[in-house]
């Protein structure tokens, strides 16, 4: 009984923190799945809606490149135009940025349910105290972070160019294409680089989500 007391009296407080750190919003959160799911949104988007997007805005831009001076200079013209292209702008980056959206909403939602607490807006010392701020920014945590985003920056850098380098020679020679050949062409070269760095990310992604639950 003394032994089922004791660990009772060790786990309840541990399990008490937990729900008191949750209740002032203070849940253990991982940014690098964020990060994540927005990498991937950003994929699905080009993956989905890269080419009719950037079609959609080429037409719309064409105008402007081939015939400038084919464009009525005077006032409610203009209006014409630009609202026109406006409308064409907004159209065509309207779901990409929904899905860009849903994706950053979901990266925290799957860690935990959204919190809803003033906690942290209540005035506090320790938030304008100089001693705290400067354990904040030299901390362990910071340190770690900071070298995280170092080490992901060059790992990310390097894979991008290991994809990109053998394309050197075709890249100077885009330049000369037709739209028609360039759009899927370019799509498929970013769909490339977008797949090597969520590979990266991936496993950033899961080694910072064990750390933050530590």
């Amino acid at each position: 009984m003394a032994e089922e007391n004791d660990s009772e009296k060790t786990e309840e407080p541990t399990h008490k923190k937990l729900e008191d750190a949750a209740k002032k919003g203070d849940v253990p959160k991982s940014q690098e799945i964020n990060a994540w799911f927005v990498m991937l949104g950003g994929a699905l988007a080009v993956m989905m809606l890269g080419n009719s997007t950037a079609g959609a805005l080429m037409d719309q831009l064409r105008i402007f490149i081939a015939q400038p001076d084919a464009i009525p200079m005077d006032a409610e013209h203009l209006r014409l135009v630009w609202l026109g292209l406006g409308k064409t702008v907004l159209g065509a980056i309207a779901m990409p940025l929904l899905i860009l959206i849903v994706a950053a909403v979901a990266g925290n939602v799957v860690q935990h349910m959204p919190v809803f607490s003033g906690e942290n807006m209540k005035p506090s010392f320790s938030k304008i105290s100089p001693m705290k701020g400067l354990e904040r920014l030299f901390g362990p945590k910071s340190v770690m972070n900071l070298v995280k985003g170092i080490v992901k920056m060059a790992v990310v850098g390097l894979v991008t160019f290991l994809i990109a380098w053998p394309e050197r020679d075709r890249l100077g020679l885009m330049m000369t294409w037709d739209v028609t050949l360039l759009l899927p062409a370019v799509q498929t070269m970013a769909l490339r680089m977008l797949g090597g760095v969520i590979a990266v990310m991936t496993v950033v992604a899961v080694l910072d989500y064990m750390f933050e639950r530590m």
